[in-house]
C-alpha cells in the first residue's frame, strides 16, 4: 500500500469491523476516528455531543483527521471514519488527497441490522429512538450525506465486503 486506507459510510456498515480486519491481514495499523477523538479529549462521543453539540464535536473530529492525516511518519494504516465526517468542513476533499477511500454502501435495513443495539452507546445521533424513528432518521442521515460518500475512490456493497475486495481495491489504487 502506497496510501492508507479510509473507510466511509454511513453509521453500522461496518467501517470499524472492517477496519480492524483489514489492517490486521495487511499487518498495520488501525484507527478508528472516534476512538482517537475520546482519546484525545478525554470524553466519550456522546458526552461531546451532549455537552457541547454535534457543531463542537465536527471541530474537533476535523481537527483530529487533520492531524492523523498530516502524519509525518508517512506509515501505511486503515482508518474507520465516523458516518458524518465526509459531510463536513471539506473532510471528503481532505480524505481523498491522502488515501484511498472506499464507500460501504449498505442499505438503511442493512445498517439497522447491523446496529441492533448498539445505538445506545456509541450512537449518539441514533440513540433512544423507536425502530420507525431509526429508520426515518437513517433515511435522511443516508439522503443527506450520500453525495459526500459517493465521492469515495472506490465502492463496495454488502454483498462485496471481503478481504479480498479490499486487497483488488488496494492493488488497483497503485496501477
Amino acid at each position: 500500500m502506497q496510501q492508507p486506507l479510509a473507510l466511509v459510510g454511513m453509521p453500522g456498515s461496518g467501517k470499524t469491523f472492517w477496519a480492524k480486519k483489514i489492517a490486521a491481514h495487511l499487518y498495520i495499523p488501525c484507527y478508528d476516528l472516534d476512538d482517537l477523538i475520546v482519546k484525545e479529549t478525554g470524553l466519550s462521543i456522546g458526552k461531546i455531543f451532549k455537552e457541547f453539540g454535534e457543531a463542537v464535536f465536527r471541530k474537533i473530529e476535523t481537527d483530529t483527521l487533520k492531524q492523523l492525516l498530516q502524519n509525518p511518519l508517512k506509515e501505511n494504516f486503515v482508518l474507520a471514519l465516523g458516518g458524518g465526517t465526509p459531510a463536513f468542513f471539506d473532510n471528503m476533499h481532505a480524505i481523498n488527497r491522502s488515501c484511498i477511500s472506499v464507500y460501504l454502501n449498505l442499505t438503511v435495513g442493512e445498517i439497522i441490522k447491523n446496529i441492533g443495539e448498539d445505538n445506545e452507546q456509541h450512537r449518539p445521533l441514533v440513540k433512544n429512538t423507536t425502530p420507525e424513528e431509526l429508520k426515518k432518521l437513517l433515511t435522511k442521515l443516508l439522503k443527506d450525506r450520500e453525495d459526500f460518500y459517493k465521492m469515495a475512490d472506490y465502492m463496495l456493497y454488502a454483498n462485496e465486503l471481503s478481504i479480498t475486495n479490499f486487497e483488488k481495491i488496494i492493488l488497483d489504487a497503485h496501477d
